[in-house]
């Protein structure tokens, strides 16, 4: 992937991690980076996490990012404040703080998440969600 490529998609840590981990689904999020997508900082912090917990090594997961050429979005105030407008759905959606942080990112660039988690479909919001399996 071209460096200077649009960004269009933002993956979700599920996305992530299921590339990674090559699970179902692995070969769509393969290829919208090559496409051009993205992961927010936030959700590379929780991608991060959960690999670790798969004990995999932080080399074994710088590798992993700079092998898909993945860009990252850094998190940033209006983001934060962005974040509020997923609040009602924490419950009813089961919206960790990185979910919202991927949707408000997401919502803000007009991005497409790519993702694994099914109630984003029902979200009543205008963040265009597509599901990996």
């Amino acid at each position: 992937m071209a460096k200077s490529a649009k960004i269009e998609t933002l993956l979700d840590a599920s996305a992530f991690v299921a590339a990674v981990l090559n699970e179902p689904g692995a070969d769509m999020v393969e290829d919208r980076v090559d496409e051009g997508a993205a992961i927010s900082s936030v959700n590379l912090a929780e991608s991060i996490s959960k690999l670790l917990y798969y004990d995999y090594t932080l080399e074994e997961i710088q590798a992993a990012v700079e092998d898909m050429r993945l860009r990252v979005i850094p998190f940033d105030k209006s983001q934060s404040f962005l974040i509020s407008v997923f609040q009602p759905y924490i419950k009813s959606h089961n919206l960790s703080l990185a979910d919202r942080a991927c949707l408000a990112v997401a919502l803000e660039g007009g991005y497409t998440v790519l993702t694994t988690d099914r109630p984003w479909k029902k979200l009543p919001l205008d963040v265009p969600v597509q599901l990996i399996r």
